[in-house]
């Protein structure tokens, strides 16, 4: 619940709070899920802490949904050779990727993030 709480948090903007609230869900779950993960690392991301976002999203058990940001914020801190593994592993995954859609995915407040997200992948090499 305190994920899924973050999760909305994060796309109102507040990552303060969503902060708190993920972390807060990790300590009372020490096996917490891969959703508390990729909320961290995005809210990371959204803060322009790059490799913060990276090392967070390296924890993850299944990586599958983590190659888009890794891309994203490895491209963003000019090291194109992690940045394109990671555009062609989000090509394995998502066959039919296109940044339009991404585009229009996020319900973000905020769209400088989602802006810088797109910029990311577009150095990464994914159209």
């Amino acid at each position: 619940i305190l994920a899924d709480m973050a999760i909305s948090t994060r796309a109102a903007g507040d990552t303060r709070r969503t902060m708190a609230l993920v972390e807060r869900a990790m300590r009372l779950n020490p096996f917490y899920p891969d959703v508390c993960l990729g909320v961290l690392g995005e809210t990371y991301f959204d803060l322009g802490r790059y490799e913060d976002a990276i090392e967070t999203l390296h924890k993850r058990r299944d990586k599958a949904d983590g190659h888009r940001l890794l891309a994203a914020s490895y491209a963003l801190l000019g090291r194109m050779d992690e940045a394109r593994d990671h555009a062609r592993q989000v090509l394995v995954v998502q066959p039919n990727f296109s940044l339009e859609h991404w585009r229009n995915v996020p319900p973000d407040k905020n769209p400088e993030p989602l802006e810088r997200f797109i910029a990311g992948l577009r150095l990464a090499g994914l159209r």
